[in-house]
């Protein structure tokens, strides 16, 4: 019950919620100032906290068949079972790398000129499969909606040519890799078909030995007895091809380091820096944000208004609690 003096006895089982609201009117100056105070805290905290803006775009993987001059390279290599181009790692993987690299980005932030500002960067990929390509949200936040689009805008390219380099470099060590591999397979074919010009000469300097002054058949069976069957052409036949042979040159004419040279010949003229590599295509462009990251001031009002009421609410029934006990008492 309320007392003389306005004061509600909360210590009675039964409380009367007439009288608490009696309670709460005599006071309510009191709860209105302690709720004002507290909402215009509030406004004036949501004002002073650093303001966050997002902005956000989408890319999408670009597929090597979007690649021409890559892929035609590819399948030329391919066909002169050289695998530099179909080791190199996809070009939407190493973005995805470049783009979350603490080092590449604190690179970027520091680049002198309208360029430079801070803020934060965000990546979430969307996996692909046989339908479709991979996608990634990218994201960058900062104090302005201006600056988080515009650097957004900015990492994009920048991560798209630095990515490309990555892949131009990773390409260039491939084919240089393939080319040492090649000249020594080279080298040793080159031997290899030396040694058997050499075997064949001793075959027709011993043949030469025991042939007929005339000719008489064509070599026949040279696995099975090659001195054998190169005496039966005779000796000025075997004279005769001796000497062609050692004039030979094996490179112009031999099958197999024809097509090594050929192999090489066509790894020597790729240009790996002139290659256009397109890690991604962007199909949502950076967005300017219109709302704030976190609460706005009206939600910080509001929040506080309430905290300021429940707060100026329990102060008066504190309050009314300490005069029922000291009267009491």
């Amino acid at each position: 019950m309320v007392s003389e003096k306005g004061s509600v006895n909360l210590n009675n089982d039964e409380i009367d919620i007439i009288d608490l609201l009696k309670l709460l009117y005599r006071y309510k100056v009191f709860i209105v100032i302690v709720t004002v105070l507290f909402a215009a805290a509030g406004f004036g905290v949501s004002k002073i906290l650093p303001q966050k803006w997002t902005s956000t775009a989408e890319v999408t993987a670009t597929e090597l068949r979007d690649m021409p001059e890559l892929n035609r390279i590819r399948l030329q290599m391919n066909a002169l079972n050289v695998s530099a181009v179909s080791d190199l790692p996809a070009a939407f993987n190493v973005f995805s790398t470049v783009w979350q690299s603490p080092s590449v980005q604190k690179s970027f932030l520091s680049l002198p000129g309208d360029t430079a500002a801070s803020g934060t960067f965000g990546f979430k990929k969307t996996d692909g499969d046989i339908l479709k390509p991979a996608t990634a949200e990218v994201t960058f936040t900062a104090a302005d909606p201006q600056t988080a689009q515009r650097m957004l805008s900015d990492y994009l390219d920048y991560t798209a040519q630095y990515s490309q380099n990555v892949m131009q470099m990773q390409l260039q060590e491939n084919l240089a890799a393939a080319l040492s591999a090649g000249q020594s397979q080279y080298r040793v074919a080159l031997v290899k078909a030396e040694h058997q010009r050499e075997q064949t000469l001793a075959y027709l300097e011993a043949a030469e030995r025991i042939a007929p002054a005339t000719a008489s058949v064509p070599p026949q069976n040279l696995e099975a007895d090659p001195v054998a069957a190169y005496s039966a052409m005779g000796r000025p036949a075997i004279m005769q091809m001796a000497n062609s042979l050692k004039a030979l040159d094996l490179p112009a004419v031999d099958a197999d380091l024809l097509d090594r040279a050929y192999t090489l010949k066509s790894i020597k003229s790729i240009a790996p820096f002139s290659v256009d590599i397109v890690p991604f295509t962007v199909t949502e462009s950076p967005a300017l944000p219109v709302v704030k990251d976190g609460p706005g001031a009206k939600m910080y009002l509001i929040a506080s208004a309430f905290l300021g009421f429940i707060l100026s609410v329990m102060a008066v029934f504190a309050w009314n609690m300490f005069v029922n006990r000291k009267k009491s008492a």
